[in-house]
């Protein structure tokens, strides 16, 4: 096949155009993901994709005779790898992505995201940088608006992202500098949009140290914040804020994915004493709450966990 290169590609891409039996669908499939990643298919690459991608998102419903077993999650399954096998396919897929996103259809819109979490790595950054602001804007609203056991989604699309940045500081300063902007806006909302903020934090910050170092930028206003407020809900939300920092801080020196996490670097032990100060204040005070206490000493443990402390006496 390697031999016959792009003519294969060009044959191939005419006799599976406008195939419908599902059974034939997961072997084109399976079919293209191998040409993806073994033959040379440059030359016919947006056919290759628009014959793929007319599929998404799959709507497919199994007959209630159907005896061959093949679920629209399958064909989901099947179709995402595929869509997600090359970055040569990101540059097509992307604006299309972008429309599903704003779509009215809840199937659509859930299969972009799910798309998005498993080719965003893939595509990198030169396909998802020019996008960060939409992306960011459409994803963290999903995160708001969606109910808490449906956030996980909308988070992972978020992580994958922020994972497909990893090797351009610009486009991560960029990232970290919309959530920054938001995060300073909704300390002076709702504790609610605090604290489901925190989890969009945590999705970022856990892909790697760089992106924990940048964020720990504005430790100082987290902290002023957190000293200025006198509302107990409030001052729970920023402190999940920090308590979720400092979890993706531990997050990455437990990873075994070195070119992930550096654990020789500790972005956060600059702080650790300033933290301690802000939370000893809240846990000795005569007033002290019992939700804020914990959380307190949930940060703690966090610290003592990732050893932070090991720079100090």
């Amino acid at each position: 096949l390697k031999s016959l290169g792009n003519d294969f590609v060009f044959g191939f891409i005419q006799s599976i155009d406008s195939e419908k039996d599902p059974r034939n669908l997961m072997i084109c499939f399976r079919l293209v993901t191998l040409i993806t990643t073994y033959l040379d298919f440059k030359k016919y690459s947006e056919d290759l994709f628009d014959t793929i991608f007319c599929y998404f998102p799959i709507t497919f419903r199994p007959p209630p005779d159907d005896v061959y077993g093949i679920t629209a999650e399958d064909l989901k399954k099947a179709l995402r790898s595929v869509l997600a096998s090359t970055p040569v396919f990101g540059i097509f897929a992307m604006p299309s992505i972008l429309e599903k996103l704003s779509s009215t259809s809840r199937n659509a819109k859930e299969s972009a995201m799910d798309l998005i979490a498993a080719s965003a790595p893939v595509y990198g950054y030169l396909v998802i940088s020019p996008h960060i602001e939409t992306l960011w804007d459409i994803l963290s609203e999903e995160v708001f608006e969606a109910d808490e056991h449906c956030q996980d989604l909308p988070l992972s699309a978020i992580h994958a992202v922020a994972l497909s940045l990893t090797s351009k500081y610009e486009s991560r300063v960029k990232l970290i500098s919309l959530l920054t902007t938001s995060l300073k806006n909704i300390l002076e909302s709702t504790p609610k949009k605090t604290k489901t903020f925190s989890k969009i934090l945590f999705s970022i910050a856990s892909v790697s140290d760089s992106y924990v170092e940048i964020i720990s930028e504005s430790m100082p206003f987290f902290l002023l914040k957190l000293r200025q407020e006198t509302d107990t809900e409030k001052r729970l939300a920023i402190l999940d804020v920090l308590l979720s920092l400092f979890m993706a801080n531990k997050s990455l020196t437990e990873s075994s994915d070195k070119k992930l996490a550096d654990t020789q670097t500790k972005p956060l032990e600059s702080f650790v004493i300033p933290v301690f100060e802000a939370i000893k204040n809240i846990i000795l005070s005569q007033n002290a709450n019992l939700d804020l206490c914990a959380c307190s000493i949930n940060i703690i443990v966090e610290i003592l966990s990732a050893d932070l402390l090991s720079g100090y006496n």
